[in-house]
């Protein structure tokens, strides 16, 4: 890891890649493989950082949450309706 780069920011230049890379909207446990986290509840944190500045949506399911672009989430919002 780079000496002027935090662990906090490469984890969210990691989950932004994930997400930027993936075709359909991801839970958090396969955003926190992909990203290489390995607490559950930082990637968590991380993503609802994120969605809350706009650079990712988010949506709560009965499964739990799922996050993705705006484009792909867009999808989802149009299949579940």
């Amino acid at each position: 890891m780079p000496h002027n780069v935090s662990r906090h920011e490469m984890y969210r230049e990691n989950i932004l890649k994930a997400l930027q890379e993936a075709n359909r909207p991801l839970g958090i446990d396969t955003i926190r493989a992909k990203a290489g986290i390995k607490a559950w509840e930082t990637t968590k944190a991380i993503l609802l950082e994120l969605m809350a500045e706009g650079k990712i949506v988010g949506m709560k399911t009965g499964k739990g949450w799922i996050f993705g672009r705006p484009e792909v989430m867009e999808v989802v919002k149009f299949e579940r309706r």
